[in-house]
Formats: C-alpha cells, structure tokens, sequence
C-alpha cells in the first residue's frame, strides 16, 4: 500500500459495501485499528467461532478516504482456510486508485511476496473455537492475533500503603510510533484501587518539536490491550495540557490474577504518537490502595475540581470520598471522555466546512451524525478561540450536541484535546469551548457530534460492537438546526504586545519601540555611537587638510599696519630658490652684540 493514500478496507455479505452505512438491518466490518494508527496494512479475518461468518456471498471495498494525500497503490489479498493456521490463496490483484476513488489500472496475480503471511494467529498461537477470540496464545504473548508480548508484573504485598509497588528500571525509551505493553495483576482481597502514573523524562511544555505520549489503562472486564481505535482509560487533562506526569486509576471490584483467569487483568499501553517530536524517555510506576478515596487528588478533601477534574461532584458515601461522574465521563476521578465510532469520521472528511476564526455556520445534525470543520488558530499574541455550538430551534427533539477540538487531522478520540461534552439538562442549548494555546499545526478541526450513538452499522474488528436495539429505535429522523459560532476573546496572558501595529501611529510605534524596549535601545546606542565616531573624523580630516593649516598659520601671525601684512617666515623665496627676509624683523630679534649687528647690516641677502 502506497504511503500518501490512505485505504479504508470494507467486507459486507450480500450487499456492496459503502462508506456511510445507515442501514441497521445490514452489518459491515472493517479495520478500524490498522486504519487509527496509519499501518501500512489492512487486515481482517472472519471466521464462523466469531459469528462473523456465514454462507453466502461476501463483497470487498477498497476506498481512498479524504485522509489521503494522493492516489492509493495497493494489493488486495483473500486467504480462504478451514482453520485460522493454514489458508489457501484464493486471489490477489494489485490496484490502483486515484484520489477520486476510481480505479485506473489493476492485473490479476497469484504470487506472494516472501514476507507475506497466510496465517492468522502469529508467534505460536493456535485458533480459537470455543471463544469470541480468533486465536490462543502462547504463554507471553497477547492480543487478538498473539502479536502482542506484554510484560506482565503480579501486585502482591501484604501491606498496601500506596508506596509505589511497580517501576520500570531507569528510563525506558519510545520511538516515535510505538508502543509498550505491560499487564499487572493484583491477587490481593484487601486491594481496592490501582494508580498508574506515567513520568515523562522529556520536555514536553518549552520544547519546539515537544513529544506526545499516551497513557491508556483498560480493566479486567475490557477485552483486549489499549488501542487508538478502543476506549480506554486516560488522564485527559494531563494529555491536552502537555503536563510532564499522566494519572489513571482503577478501582479493583475483585481479586484478578492471570494464571487463574488465563487473560490479562490490568492492561496498560504506553503510546509515542506519530506526531511526537522526538522519542520518549519515561517511568511506569504503580500503586496499590486499601480505598478507592486514597486515589484522588485530594484524599482528605472533597472538592469537584480538585478530586474530579471538574466533570464530575464529589460526594461522601460510608465515610469515603467519591466521584459522581457527568454523563459522558468516566474513571475514579472523572477524567475519561466518551467518544464516538471513528468510522463516523471518514463520511464527515467528505463535507469539511471551512470557518475563519471571526464567522458562524448554521447547520442541520440527525441523531447520530457527525460533522467537521476546519478553523484556523488566532494570529494574535494573546488572544485565544472560542467556539459556541447553539441551537437555533427552541427545542432541539433530543438531539444533544458534543464538540471535540483536535489540533491536527483526528484519526482517534486522544487526538482531541479540548471536548465539551452534551449535558443531560434539557434545557442546556449550547456548548462552549475555550482555546487559550495556538495548535502546532495552524488550525483547529472541529467536530460536532450528537449525543446518542448512530445507527451506523459499520463493525470495527478491532473493538466488537453490535446495533442495539436502541440504536434502531433512535433511527436518523430527528433532524434539529444548529449554529457554530467562532469569536476571538482575549486571554489572561494577554499584554501590550498583543495589540495590533495598526492600532495606533506609526510615528508613535516606532517612539515606543526604540525608547522602551531592549532592541530598539541597543540600536539607538548603536546608532549614536557611530554618529559621534563620523563627526570626530571628519573633523580630524578638516584639521589636518594643508590649505586649512595654512588659514591656522595666518590666524597666527596676523599683517602689521603699514606693512601690508606680516609674512609668514620661510614663505617668501626667490626663484633660485633664495630665501628673502626683511631685515626689520632683526628689530625683534633678542639683543646681540655690537659686532654681530654690524656684520649682519652689511649683508642684505643671504644666498641660499
């Protein structure tokens, strides 16, 4: 598969598969983990263990999503085998499509690379019949094809304190894009609660190209390890906020151990997203309580904020501090957002609505639907972006409206780092979400999302999900209009710098620049320096100039009355280059002897 095409891999029985899939009587699978994470392969296996396959007549689509930065070059492989260890080729074509999604070239083949694999369940796993899993692993190895090799820790002690059980020896590195596995397993009856903490060793606020870590935790009644494209446990604020230390905990309902279960417990992903800047240096360090309260912020407090992050009331029960979640949160202190089926975004890259930052726009959503729009970051020192989603009917028929706000192109839910999640109040008609940082990436994508879930019928393989029966009584008919409203406001940070040049003189701004700040005076000292150093030269230059010096010399020996001036001694010579003196001037000449006067009186002119 090409690098700038972006493949979304569709099977559907019976019926051609398409993209948006509003129908609940027809379901239809696809890789929505291979396609999260930007594998280079998409990959899925139905079997009749799983009761995703029957008899019958199975159609493939391949589709180029708008994610795409050109034309898709692939191959398409189909195995058919009577147990997921061997399986028999049964085509193989090579393809390409262009960004309009029609394929413009393809030729039939059979051969394989020699880095292909038939098989389905890798590192020694064996298949699966009596399970929903595909495969049965080997000991140290996990996932839903046995690709994973976790490193699994038992929390044991028989005191628990809270003092850290669990650290990874010094500093563990990430590269960007991969992951780190580790399943822990807490066989202790007095155990209560669980806290991961996630230290990050790199500078993750100050740094140009800073990294972005994960820290995803799933219980022992989630299936599978933490994925992208799975909902998993977070400490969101940590992650929108960049701070340097990531917190989940988990409340422990009953004693879990691996080797009486033969599944994973606790299970902990540690991500470097492909958008980091650089590779992770980080610890992993657990702790055990006796009770849940001991896990929060403030364990001696009971404070909203503090203990629940805002998303949730903190309340006494037995004695013990605890959080009532809002709906749409979850975890022990009210930090994990509910999402939404990532398939929804694939129809919604389809009709992207630009918006400036000052602009609204005025749409319809059904239950269900999703929307995106693209919103460029405030150019201004200063100022942040505020967006208000508002309905424009007095009552909205129970569509209830999410906004999520990621900084790049979303291709999971921990790629958004502002949600304003819909409220249960009824009478709640807006949703508001405040933007005080500028995205690394120069715009802001906007999704808005009712608060049900939809009808789409789309299977993710990775994360099983079925239509309910809810689902199809909540059908797509409610159609409610709404307006999304994008304003700039100013922040607390905000200065004098912040301010427009346009705003005032330019006389005044450039007065301002060159006396007040560090800049413009070191380039007026600079300026003045230099003024002063020209000025002493040129007047170095006058004064040394001849016919200057000889203006000096006249100035010093001013003409006598009478005499028509006062001649310079040494000016006046003969042609023969005789010098002629006046013999007045020996009238100013110190007293000589008598017999020197009468021999200089007797010479007139002195030969040179």
């Amino acid at each position: 598969m090409s690098s700038d095409g972006d493949a979304v891999l569709y099977i559907r029985r019976e019926t051609i598969p398409k993209i948006s899939l509003c129908s609940s009587s027809s379901v239809q699978y696809t890789d929505v983990g291979g396609w999260a994470t930007g594998a280079s392969t998409r990959k899925i296996v139905l079997s009749r263990s799983t009761s995703t396959l029957s008899s019958g007549i199975y159609y493939i689509g391949v589709y180029n999503s708008e994610y795409a930065r050109g034309s898709l070059d692939y191959r398409l492989t189909v195995n058919v085998a009577d147990d997921c260890q061997t399986s028999t080729l049964v085509s193989s074509f090579y393809a390409v499509v262009m960004e309009t999604n029609k394929t413009s070239s393809d030729s039939n083949s059979t051969e394989l690379d020699d880095d292909d694999s038939l098989g389905v369940c890798l590192n020694g796993g064996v298949c699966s019949t009596l399970s929903s899993e595909s495969c049965t692993c080997s000991d140290g190895y996990s996932g839903h094809y046995c690709s994973l090799q976790p490193t699994r820790v038992v929390l044991s002690t028989a005191s628990l304190d809270g003092n850290s059980l669990y650290e990874t020896a010094g500093n563990l590195t990430l590269a960007v894009g991969e992951w780190a596995y580790f399943s822990f397993e807490v066989n202790d009856s007095a155990a209560k609660a669980v806290e991961f903490s996630l230290l990050i060793h790199n500078d993750i606020a100050e740094a140009k190209t800073p990294v972005r870590p994960l820290l995803l935790v799933r219980g022992p009644s989630d299936a599978g390890f933490p994925s992208l494209a799975s909902a998993s446990l977070q400490d969101f604020d940590a992650i929108a906020q960049r701070f340097n230390k990531q917190t989940v905990a988990v409340a422990v309902t009953t004693a879990c151990s691996y080797g009486a279960t033969g599944s994973d417990c606790f299970k902990v992903a540690v991500h470097n997203r492909v958008v980091s800047g650089s590779s992770l240096r980080f610890q992993l360090q657990v702790a055990v309580y006796t009770k849940t309260s001991d896990a929060l912020t403030a364990p001696d407090s009971c404070e909203d904020t503090t203990n629940c992050h805002g998303h949730g009331q903190c309340v006494v029960k037995d004695g013990t501090h605890s959080c009532q979640c809002e709906t749409g949160w979850s975890g022990v202190s009210c930090n994990s957002p509910r999402g939404f089926e990532l398939t929804q975004l694939w129809s919604a890259m389809e009709n992207v609505t630009m918006l400036c930052s000052s602009c609204n726009a005025s749409f319809t959503l059904t239950r269900g639907q999703v929307m995106m729009f693209r919103v460029p970051e405030p150019l201004r020192v200063g100022v942040g972006l505020r967006l208000t989603l508002q309905s424009a009917e007095k009552v909205t028929g129970g569509v209830t409206p999410s906004v999520y706000v990621s900084e790049v192109l979303p291709r999971s839910l921990y790629d958004f780092t502002y949600i304003s999640l819909a409220s249960d109040d009824p009478s709640t008609k807006s949703q508001a979400v405040d933007i005080p940082n500028s995205s690394f990436s120069g715009d802001f994508w906007v999704v808005v999302h009712t608060d049900y879930p939809s009808t789409n019928g789309t299977t993710q393989l990775t994360v099983a999900s079925s239509t309910s029966a809810r689902r199809r009584r909540l059908g797509g008919n409610d159609v409610s209009s709404f307006q999304l409203v994008a304003e700039q406001y100013e922040t607390s940070d905000a200065d004098s710098s912040s301010s427009l040049l346009t705003d005032q003189s330019f006389g005044r701004a450039i007065f301002s620049w060159v006396f007040r700040s560090p800049a413009g005076i070191a380039v007026f000292t600079f300026a003045v320096t230099l003024l002063v150093i020209a000025l002493c030269f040129c007047v170095y230059r006058v004064a040394r100039a001849p016919e200057n010096q000889d203006k000096v010399l006249a100035r010093l020996y001013p003409p006598i009355s009478g005499r028509g001036g006062r001649p310079t001694p040494g000016s006046a010579k003969r042609a023969t280059g005789a010098v002629v003196m006046d013999i007045n001037d020996f009238n100013e000449q110190p007293q000589c002897s008598k017999e020197t006067i009468e021999h200089r009186s007797d010479t007139s002119i002195l030969e040179g």
